[in-house]
């Protein structure tokens, strides 16, 4: 778990991704949504225009697998969450493995989940060896 800060001067965005460490993802406002404007949205495509905010009120979670692309972008005021990351096991996350990708991807022909899992190999991350 980790405390996520996004003030005036610091931080203030975390563009698309995928939570590639993590199974399950929990996020926990700590700011009611009226400190700031925008927050946390989700992407139904690539385009960041297909971005939708969600208004988390401080003591709100949000849950998430691995295959959510979602980002955050904080235009005015301040915004602090906490932040979990689930393993789907006891073993994955002792190794600090994520086998969900070609699990999933491969038996549930996950487009999202075979892409991360390529881009974990070509870093040589999360239990995946490096592709040359």
């Amino acid at each position: 778990a980790y405390l996520r800060s996004y003030q005036p001067g610091e931080r203030r965005d975390n563009p698309p991704h995928f939570d590639m460490e993590a199974y399950a993802t929990f996020v926990a406002s700590l700011s009611p949504a009226s400190n700031f404007t925008g927050g946390i949205y989700i992407q139904q495509n690539a385009s960041r225009a297909s971005g939708e905010y969600l208004a988390l009120q401080a003591g709100d979670i949000l849950g998430h697998r691995y295959d959510l692309s979602h980002g955050v972008e904080v235009m005015d005021g301040g915004r602090f969450t906490i932040i979990l990351w689930l393993s789907n096991s006891a073993g994955a996350c002792a190794e600090g493995h994520s086998p969900w990708y070609v699990e999933e991807g491969v038996v549930n022909q996950d487009s999202d989940a075979l892409w991360n899992a390529g881009l974990l190999f070509k870093r040589g991350a999360a239990g995946f060896s490096q592709s040359h």
